[in-house]
């Protein structure tokens, strides 16, 4: 029987960013051979992704998310996410010997969720440290803390290696964005609400907080993760 809701076919954007990052790896694979510096760098943050992993399966927290994204709709791993992904951190995951999905396997979601969870190891930074309310709730307040420690430790060392990626490539004329690294980059998120609009900041010292104009017309910041109904939306610019 065919399949009444197949697979929506990935952005044209993201596209573009594997095939740029797969043109980009001989590159950066060369770098890391040549370089042991660059290359205990890589192994550094393999490590660390490996224990922010063991910490989420210890609390049950992969588990819940990996049911969360296949029945949520419109959840944390929600469709065209993949489109933070740029060509640079897409090539860390090849270096990290990491397939890129061209197909989804999750209909009406992000193009790098699978059913197991995210098929991707090098995430972007919204996506390894958002943490939602009902997790909140649920998981003990220490095994949450440890996964968060876990966390910090992964994007500060996948950071440090995604910057010097970075300013290798500028330096021989290949870089495909900018030289400061994506886990920095300051996205802005709008969700609709059936009542309005809020403004989720991704990145920043704001990052993970929801942002709305209160009866006093001025900022109110709301818990991370926590959003409110609102009808006039402040979008915050840096």
């Amino acid at each position: 029987m065919p399949d009444l809701f197949p697979p929506d076919p990935p952005p044209t954007a993201v596209l573009g960013n594997l095939r740029q990052a797969e043109r980009l790896y001989p590159l950066c694979q060369e770098e890391v051979a040549s370089d042991p510096e660059l290359k205990k760098r890589l192994e550094d943050y393999q490590k660390a992704i490996i224990r922010s992993r063991q910490q989420m399966e210890q609390c049950g927290m992969v588990q819940y998310c990996a049911a969360c994204a296949q029945n949520v709709f419109g959840g944390c791993c929600f469709q065209e996410a993949e489109n933070w992904y740029d060509p640079v951190l897409l090539n860390i995951n090849l270096l990290l010997k990491s397939s890129l999905p061209r197909e989804r396997e999750v209909p009406g979601h992000c193009l790098f969720l699978g059913v197991q969870g995210c098929r991707l190891e090098a995430r972007y930074f919204f996506c390894v440290n958002y943490v939602c309310p009902y997790l909140e709730q649920i998981l003990p307040p220490l095994a949450l803390q440890e996964v968060r420690r876990a966390w910090g430790t992964e994007l500060a060392v996948g950071s440090a290696l995604e910057a010097e990626l970075r300013r290798r490539l500028a330096r021989k004329g290949r870089d495909p964005a900018s030289t400061r690294p994506l886990t920095e980059k300051k996205t802005r998120l709008t969700l609709r609400m059936k009542t309005g609009k809020v403004s989720l900041v991704s990145g920043g010292p704001w990052n993970g907080f929801v942002f709305h104009r209160n009866h006093r017309s001025d900022l109110k910041p709301l818990r991370p993760g926590r959003a409110s109904f609102c009808s006039c939306p402040q979008r915050i610019r840096w």
